[in-house]
C-alpha cells in the first residue's frame, strides 16, 4: 500500500463489539468467508454488498510472482471503492 501512497502499518483488526452503537448505511464483505460468517445487524435500510477477491495470503511462489499477486488484489480493491463511492455515495 505504501507504494501507491497508502499509509497502513498503524491499522490494525477490531473487534464486532466496538461497533455496537455505529449506524452504518453500508457493510461491505470482500471475501466469501466474511459474507458467509459476518455477524447479523438489524439496523434499518442497512445495504449489504459482498464481492468476493481472490486471497493473495493463499499464494505460492517466488517474491516477484506473491507481489505482483498482491499489487492485482489491491488494485482490485482501490477499483472496486472508486465505482462503490461514485455509484452509491455520490
Amino acid at each position: 500500500m505504501n507504494e501507491i501512497g497508502i499509509e497502513i502499518s498503524h491499522h490494525k483488526s477490531n473487534l464486532i463489539s466496538e461497533y455496537n452503537d455505529v449506524q452504518f448505511d453500508f457493510i461491505i464483505t470482500v471475501c466469501d468467508n466474511a459474507s458467509e460468517k459476518c455477524p447479523i445487524f438489524p439496523l434499518k435500510n442497512l445495504k449489504i454488498i459482498h464481492h468476493n477477491f481472490n486471497d493473495p495470503s493463499k499464494i505460492k511462489g517466488d517474491i516477484k510472482t506473491i507481489n505482483k499477486i498482491f499489487r492485482k488484489s489491491r488494485d482490485e480493491i482501490r477499483d472496486f471503492c472508486k465505482k462503490f463511492i461514485l455509484e452509491k455515495i455520490s
